[in-house]
């Protein structure tokens, strides 16, 4: 039986514990906060409002970002043996690996610039940041899914793309990842994953800065290049 605590009545007390178990449910749930919470799982949950608002910078981001309109000056990467050719532009640089079986193609810029294509792939997905999930993009005219992740500004400075229709050579663990250079970067990490403090890209990382805009236009127009051939 309920007792009166410091002249408070049990219909009161039962108000605040009811009050108090809606606002963690809410929390664990992501549905009523502006910021990151971390359920009892461990995991990462990221709030509904926040990420509405991050959408929105997202949209004005993309209306800055458009493909450079000439490509005529480009290099040409043709690979045979997975069947498929890329341009990109004189000044970054091709960068061939093979290492057990996992074949990868660096096309690098300048600093972190780069993107990636791995026709066999080795990676199941890349988590960390806020990402927006797109289903309906196309490299070339094959279906494809992307991961997009975003600076806290709202700046696309990563994605990570899945190829759905798997061309010939290809296996469905197959990814292309693309990162552009962020100004002024500033790095806070969900938790510590090393001794020295280091952080890598998962646990909740937050990217600070902003997109270097022509980065993200020629990887935009790189990508916007890629065939695949018989």
């Amino acid at each position: 039986m309920l007792k009166n605590i410091k002249g408070l009545t049990p219909v009161v007390i039962i108000f605040i514990v009811l009050a108090v178990a809606a606002v963690g449910y809410l929390g664990l749930n992501s549905t009523s906060c502006i910021d990151f919470t971390t359920g009892k799982d461990g995991q990462i949950y990221i709030c509904q409002t926040y990420f509405k608002k991050l959408v929105n910078k997202f949209s004005d981001f993309q209306s800055q970002v458009e493909q450079i309109s000439d490509t005529s000056g480009w290099k040409t990467y043709r690979n045979d043996q997975y069947g498929f050719e890329v341009k990109y532009p004189p000044e970054w640089s091709i960068e061939e690996k093979y290492n057990y079986s996992v074949d990868r193609v660096y096309i690098r810029g300048k600093g972190d610039a780069m993107v990636l294509i791995a026709p066999i792939g080795w990676a199941t997905g890349r988590g960390g940041t806020i990402r927006i999930e797109n289903s309906d993009i196309f490299i070339d005219r094959l279906r494809a899914t992307k991961e997009t992740s975003l600076t806290e500004s709202g700046d696309e400075f990563s994605s990570f793309i899945r190829l759905v229709d798997v061309p010939r050579a290809w296996t469905s663990e197959n990814f292309i990842i693309t990162d552009a250079n962020i100004i002024d970067e500033r790095i806070e990490c969900g938790k510590p994953v090393s001794s020295d403090g280091e952080c890598e890209f998962g646990d909740g990382v937050r990217y600070f800065g902003s997109t270097n805009i022509q980065d993200q236009k020629t990887i935009n127009s790189i990508l916007s290049t890629f065939k695949f051939i018989d």
